[in-house]
C-alpha cells in the first residue's frame, strides 16, 4: 500500500474519531438536558425559592417551614424529586402541612450558603429541616426516604411545630 493511500486512511479514521466523539458530547448534553427538564416539570410541589420568602410566608400564615437542601448532582437529591416529590398525594400532604422551601446550594451566593451551612449544621444533600413559626429546628431528615415514610415525617413534624393551644 502507497503512503498516499495510508495517510488518506488515516485522515478518514480520524475525521470519523472526532464525528463519533462530536455525537456522544452532543448525547450526553442532550440526557441531561433532558433530565432536568423532566425533574423539573413532573414535580407537584409549590416550592418558594426564595429563603427569607418562604419563612416570612410561613410567619405569616402560621404554618411550619420545611426546608430542603438540594443539589443537582446529589443522586439521592434526584431520586426524591423522582420518587417522592412528583407523586401527587404526598405533594398535597406537604403543601397541606407545611410551606416547602428548596434552597439548591449551588444557586445561592457563596456568603448566604455558608452562612445557612453553618446555622442550620448542613453536612449533606438532601437535608429536610421543620421549622416552627420561631423559626426553630424541630424536626431533621438527612437522605433520602420514600414517598409514604417522607409523608408521615411531615404531618408528624408539622403537628410537633404547630404553635400548641393553651389549656383552659
Amino acid at each position: 500500500m502507497s503512503d498516499r493511500t495510508e495517510e488518506q486512511r488515516m485522515k478518514k479514521q480520524g475525521r470519523l474519531g472526532w464525528l463519533l466523539l462530536l455525537l456522544a458530547c452532543i448525547g450526553v448534553i442532550f440526557a441531561v438536558q433532558t433530565r432536568q427538564y423532566y425533574l423539573k416539570n413532573n414535580e407537584k410541589i409549590p416550592w418558594v425559592l426564595n429563603y427569607e420568602q418562604g419563612l416570612k410566608q410561613a410567619r405569616n400564615s402560621n404554618i411550619p417551614a420545611m426546608i430542603e437542601f438540594t443539589s443537582p448532582s446529589c443522586p439521592a437529591c434526584v431520586a426524591m424529586k423522582i420518587n417522592v416529590f412528583s407523586d401527587q398525594k404526598t405533594a398535597d400532604t406537604i403543601t397541606r402541612n407545611v410551606i416547602p422551601i428548596r434552597l439548591d446550594i449551588t444557586e445561592l451566593d457563596v456568603q448566604q450558603a455558608n452562612q445557612l451551612a453553618t446555622m442550620y449544621e448542613i453536612w449533606a444533600t438532601p437535608t429536610y429541616l421543620i421549622l416552627n413559626n420561631k423559626g426553630h429546628v424541630v424536626a431533621r431528615q438527612e437522605g433520602a426516604m420514600d414517598k409514604q415514610q417522607f409523608a408521615e415525617w411531615v404531618t408528624l413534624s408539622a403537628q410537633n411545630a404547630a404553635p400548641k393551644q393553651p389549656i383552659p
